[in-house]
């Protein structure tokens, strides 16, 4: 019998600029997977138990197939925010930990992912270990992923040119299910760039990606996810209808969730007041000026950006170059607003948290707005001349207020929240 193998190895999984910031950081191995506890093919049955900050959920699976190792049907899924998001009906590619006797769990720190998403490290470990390739992964298109909203399911690109240049150079092409592999690849530093096939004009070239391998028993794994050559356009003008230079316009997948993640995409005007947001993936957008986060970038009443036919979603289309129509910069300088949070017998609160939402433009924005202080006072930011709702964030009371940032205090009764 052979003795198991043990590959040291890491996995670079490579975002552009325009990607979200994600809160857990953490380095999977595309070698670890070799021993694992449990590695197997599921798909989700369901979901139960919350899925907030701290909480636990319980994820049910089906059709479950062993890989290497357990092949659960349950596991316990923590809410923080290394917490793997899976969606009820999906199948995926497990990597499981068993950390009480018969108990495991999952994280987006390990390398779960969905079943389609898999192929190349399925075909690493299904490998025998003289033949694994050194350098693998797999490619797809960029998506406008919008947070917390529905799945975005995209085709793999077959056919592309994948070229690594180091210690040696070395070109292949992407299979039917994206994958590519190099089994060549002496270590030493290298870089890694891929071309789309000649008939996808939807999509542009990766920029250079550096990565070392090590030592001539590791594994390198980097997905690769192609940026799009669609792109939003237009103009910004000021209020007397002269162009507005130096303006954020930014675009978010629709509908807008700002506290959902997801992807986010920016430009700001040139001289003429003109800028043209690249890299765009298909998909219904969201976006304009002054996205209601109150900060000094974003120091003008939000103005919604609306398509070409007047709606206020714009719709991408691959490889679409769409050009919107003009949007005014108002400006709104970053205020303070202060308050009192008295409850209805005249007790004034303190400690309760407070969540501002913007009425102008984006009419989903929240952010947090901080607490009461003592005496149940409060002071936030907001843009004067933009109307705003200030709600009280609490499992024992509920309350909120309207108002238009610069017209005076603000005064918020609350009233004992309802019992679910």
């Amino acid at each position: 019998m052979r003795p198991p193998l043990v590959i040291a190895a890491f996995v670079l999984t490579w975002v552009s600029a325009a990607a979200p910031a994600v809160a857990c950081t953490c380095l999977t191995t595309c070698g670890s997977v070799v021993n694992a506890t449990a590695l197997f093919e599921a798909t989700v049955d369901r979901i139960e138990g919350p899925s907030g900050p701290g909480g636990m959920s319980t994820v049910h699976l089906r059709d479950v197939v062993a890989v290497r190792g357990a092949s659960p049907s349950v596991l316990i899924n923590t809410g923080d925010t290394c917490a793997f998001g899976f969606r009820v009906g999906t199948r995926y590619l497990i990597d499981a930990r068993e950390y009480m006797p018969g108990q495991y769990t999952t994280s987006s720190c390990s390398s779960t992912r969905r079943i389609d998403e898999a192929g190349a490290l399925l075909a690493y470990l299904r490998a025998e270990p003289p033949t694994r390739p050194r350098v693998f992964g797999q490619l797809s298109p960029q998506v406008a992923t919008p947070g917390r909203g529905p799945e975005v399911m995209t085709p793999p690109i077959a056919g592309a040119a994948v070229r690594i240049r180091g210690p040696v150079e070395r070109t292949v092409v992407s299979s039917g299910d994206g994958a590519f592999a190099f089994a060549d690849a002496p270590p030493g530093r290298y870089e890694l760039t891929v071309a789309p096939p000649a008939d996808r004009r939807d999509l542009l070239a990766s920029r250079p990606r550096p990565f070392e391998v090590e030592s001539s028993a590791e594994c390198v794994e980097m997905p690769v996810s192609l940026p799009s050559s669609a792109s939003v356009s237009g103009q910004v003008l000021d209020p007397a209808g002269q162009p507005a230079a130096g303006v954020r316009v930014e675009l978010y997948p629709a509908p807008y969730n700002q506290w959902a993640g997801g992807l986010m995409l920016a430009a700001t005007t040139d001289a003429q007041g003109r800028y043209r947001i690249e890299r765009v993936p298909p998909g219904r957008y969201a976006g304009g000026l002054g996205v209601p986060y109150p900060s000094a970038r974003n120091a003008v009443i939000p103005a919604l950006m609306r398509s070409p036919a007047g709606d206020t979603a714009v719709v991408v289309d691959p490889g679409q170059a769409v050009d919107v129509p003009d949007l005014v910069a108002q400006p709104a300088p970053l205020i303070k607003v202060s308050g009192v949070v008295i409850a209805a017998d005249g007790v004034q609160k303190s400690n309760l948290r407070l969540v501002l939402q913007s009425l102008d433009g984006f009419a989903t924005a929240r952010t947090m707005g901080g607490r009461t202080m003592g005496g149940g006072r409060f002071v936030l930011d907001a843009h004067r001349g933009v109307r705003y709702r200030v709600v009280v964030d609490h499992t024992e009371y509920t309350g909120e207020t309207e108002f238009v940032a610069g017209e005076g205090d603000l005064a918020i009764q609350v009233l004992p929240a309802r019992k679910r």
